[in-house]
């Protein structure tokens, strides 16, 4: 079996911020939503940010909308 990311979550993993577009074919949004959800069950401290519309490996400046400015 394939884990990935997901196999190496442990409690004493630093927090993380998860960054991951809505529309990236390469890997899955339900992807991020398991490592999500992973950190939470960890008690890892994240910040999961998904942003609508961008892809994998977007640029943050073009191929989003303003909302993702916030993080700026």
């Amino acid at each position: 079996m394939r884990l990935g990311q997901l196999g190496h979550v442990d409690k004493g993993d630093p927090a993380t911020l998860l960054l991951h577009g809505t529309i990236g074919t390469i890997v899955p949004i339900t992807r991020a939503e398991k490592l999500a959800n992973k950190l939470e069950a960890s008690d890892i401290p994240f910040v999961y940010a998904p942003f609508k519309g961008g892809y994998h490996g977007y640029d943050m400046f073009t191929d989003t909308g303003p909302g993702v400015m916030y993080l700026v």
